[in-house]
């Protein structure tokens, strides 16, 4: 009886490692080796996952939904039960699995398997930029919440200057005793900060309103500007096809270079001189990248001018900037704010400043050097009839 039970435990040892074996080998073939997530469905016929048309679509409306920002999880676990989607237990599906959904990245065609992540060849729901969206979201980084009913709407836009903590809001009610009542809002540091006392003094909202305002004038684009930039797309536009060659050969050559990157933390942690948390991170951070760069390849073949579209987005941001700092709408000055300078933003002795990103730094050292130049030259380099040699770099001719 022991012989046998022993040659019994053997046997079950060595199925469980040629299993995992056989599944680890199925992954790196590309294909899926466990049960399907939803919006897919195991085809026993092939051995692999297939798209689950109605849930497919169901899980790509909820990515889209998240990547507003404008709906929470609790939203979406209502949006999946109203759609026929529910727990095992016929509940309404937990705000975890939800979270669940958005994480995975076997939607857009990579897949988790024991610890390691791998390109699958399955047909994909949503795109990697969806993605993204969707976990920058989640992760708070870009989450652009419905404020319309926030009291503080200027909340997480600036930093103290003074303790480097986020500038707050707090609401004040005044009331007479004549039965009239006031209501202030003002901003100061959250005072986090265990290592410094601040001393940063508070700031009205009307008052900080005025400084922002002025800020996004200072950064605006003048419309002759905008409409002299528009017909330069345009143009830019019929020649793109042309040009679109280069920038699929470039990024080709961009996704090599992760490919064989990819490969040099296997080498590394095969050496072991990496721990395996480290090389697991390299290697997916790798893989993420590689696919973001391929899915801007296939947009480039479909449609050679879609690298102009975010350049039009922000002409057309920058053009508006003048007609959104005369509103009152608090909501949208924050975001063109965030737009202009990130997170660079901060306040300090009651004065808000900050340094814009580089194409908004061009954009207003243009505006204040335009009387100085005239437009033409701001908008297009200045060269003159000569070709320019090493000699002459810096002068031009003025026939």
């Amino acid at each position: 009886m022991s012989v046998e039970l022993g040659m019994a435990n053997e046997y079950v040892r060595q199925l469980s490692e040629n299993t995992a074996r056989g599944l680890r080998q199925k992954a790196r073939n590309g294909d899926f080796p466990g049960f399907a997530p939803i919006g897919y469905i195991n085809n026993p016929s092939i051995k692999k996952i297939a798209l689950h048309h109605k849930n497919a679509k169901i899980v790509k409306k909820l990515f889209e939904l998240y990547a507003t920002g404008k709906v929470s999880l609790k939203n979406l676990a209502e949006f999946m039960e109203k759609s026929g989607i529910k727990s095992r237990k016929n509940n309404r599906c937990n705000i975890s699995r939800i979270s669940a959904i958005l994480t995975n990245p076997i939607y857009y065609g990579h897949f988790r398997h024991a610890g390691e992540i791998y390109e699958g060849k399955h047909e994909t729901i949503i795109t990697k930029e969806l993605f993204d969206k969707a976990n920058s979201v989640l992760r708070g980084k870009s989450q652009r919440l419905n404020i319309q009913t926030d009291p503080r709407p200027l909340c997480g836009l600036l930093k103290c200057g003074l303790c480097g903590m986020g500038i707050t809001g707090e609401i004040k009610i005044k009331r007479q005793k004549n039965g009239n009542t006031h209501r202030y809002v003002y901003y100061h540091c959250s005072k986090k900060s265990k290592t410094q006392k601040c001393l940063e003094p508070c700031i009205q909202e009307k008052e900080l309103d005025c400084q922002l305002s002025a800020m996004l004038v200072k950064h605006a684009m003048p419309k002759e500007w905008a409409i002299k930039l528009f017909s330069m797309l345009d143009t830019e536009e019929n020649n793109a096809n042309l040009s679109a060659g280069d920038a699929v050969l470039e990024m080709r050559e961009k996704s090599s270079d992760f490919s064989r990157n990819i490969k040099r933390p296997t080498d590394v942690y095969v050496a072991q001189d990496i721990e395996r948390e480290e090389y697991l991170e390299r290697r997916r951070a790798l893989m993420s990248e590689k696919k973001s760069v391929d899915e801007q390849i296939a947009k480039l073949l479909y449609t050679p001018s879609l690298w102009l579209e975010p350049t039009r987005e922000r002409i057309k941001d920058a053009s508006i900037l003048d007609e959104i700092a005369k509103t009152n709408d608090l909501p949208s000055k924050k975001l063109s704010l965030q737009k202009i300078f990130g997170s660079n933003l901060t306040l300090k002795s009651r004065i808000a400043s900050g340094n814009p990103l580089p194409h908004y730094a061009e954009l207003r050292s243009a505006r204040e050097n335009f009387t100085k130049k005239p437009l033409g030259t701001l908008l297009e380099p200045e060269e003159g009839i000569e070709p320019t040699t090493s000699n002459l770099q810096n002068w031009r001719s003025t026939n």
